[in-house]
Order: C-alpha cells, then structure tokens, then sequence
C-alpha cells in the first residue's frame, strides 16, 4: 500500500512526437562517439523527433530516458557518456513513463495530424514490480475506430493510478498509417 502525501508530489510531464511505430528496435551498429558528449545510436527508421523523451531497453551502458538533441533517418543522438558498445539487435527504443520513485499517472494527450485509416490499439501497459504474471493492460484507444485525431484521457479521482518506483508504464502503438503525432504525459512524483 502507497502512502501519498501530496505536499511532497512534483507535477512532470514526458514528451515525445514523431511518425512511426512507438517502439523500435536498435540496430546491431556500433554506438558512435560524437565527441561533443552525445552519443548516436542506429535505431532503424524510428521516426522520433528532436525533444523527444525516449526509453532505451536492454544495453550495457545507455538504458533509461534520454532526451533526443538530433535524429537522422535511422539514428537518434542524446546526451550521454560514451562507452563503446554494440547492440546485438534485441535492445529497443520505446516509450516508457519510469521515474524511478513512486509516481500518479496524472493525464495523457495524444494529437494526431489526421484520424488514422487502420484500426489498431494504442496501449498503455503496466510492467508490474511483481512480475510478467501481474502486467495488465490499463488503458486502450483506438484513435482509427473512434475516428478521432485527439486523444485527452485523464483517469481522475474516482481511478487514481498509482505506482511504485520499481514499476513503469509502457506505451505501445504500431502507427500503420504514419500518422504525426504528439504525446504528452503528465504524471505526478513522490519526491
């Protein structure tokens, strides 16, 4: 059980836009030293755009969120120490609301450029501190069967989620039809 006390709860928001998928995986290429205390990392054709706030899963030395200063068609480039790695094509790009303290998913808004032509779910899901056997799936939208390009779900009193530092939501959405978007996600921290 949470205990909250909301003198000591700091309102932040992760922001992200782009194009494409909103997970990707990296590509099996070295990590490149920009020399300017930047990294460059291949993530395949991410779509992501600069200042988006993107998680980095399953390498050695570049894992959590990183904020993007320069992205190409197949990189992005964030702001980290360099230590040489190579992902072995399994590592990932996604987005990832983990603050590492206890948090309160407080809103999120979702504008897209035009109503998507495929059906398919956008999903936030919890990655449960107490396994894989207690993940559930919190939230589902489908923007295409709900012919809508704007997207503001806040959960409310009446449904305060809650979580614990060791827990994180992920935010899944395949984009078929290249749409542009932004998402924001506001959330509230226990410092």
């Amino acid at each position: 059980m949470l205990d909250w006390d909301e003198r000591y709860m700091v309102e932040k928001r992760l922001v992200v836009s782009g194009t494409k998928a909103w997970s990707q995986t990296l590509g099996n290429v070295d990590v490149v030293d920009n020399g300017d205390g930047t990294v460059m990392l291949n993530a395949g054709t991410h779509g992501y755009k600069v200042g988006s706030q993107v998680y980095i899963d399953g390498t050695t030395n570049y894992d959590g969120l990183h904020t993007l200063t320069a992205v190409a068609a197949a990189t992005i480039t964030f702001v980290a120490t360099y230590v040489a790695e190579k992902p072995g094509g399994s590592e990932t790009v996604r987005i990832v609301l983990f603050p590492g303290n206890p948090f309160q998913l407080m809103e999120v808004r979702l504008h897209l450029n035009a109503i998507p032509t495929t059906s398919e779910n956008i999903a936030i899901t919890l990655d449960s501190a107490a396994g894989a056997d207690f993940d559930v799936v919190v939230k589902v939208k489908d923007m295409a069967g709900n012919s809508i390009a704007d997207w503001d779900w806040a959960p409310g009193k009446s449904t305060e989620l809650k979580y614990l530092a060791t827990e994180a939501l992920i935010f899944t959405w395949a984009n078929s039809n290249s749409k542009t978007y932004g998402l924001e996600i506001r959330y509230k921290e226990l410092m």
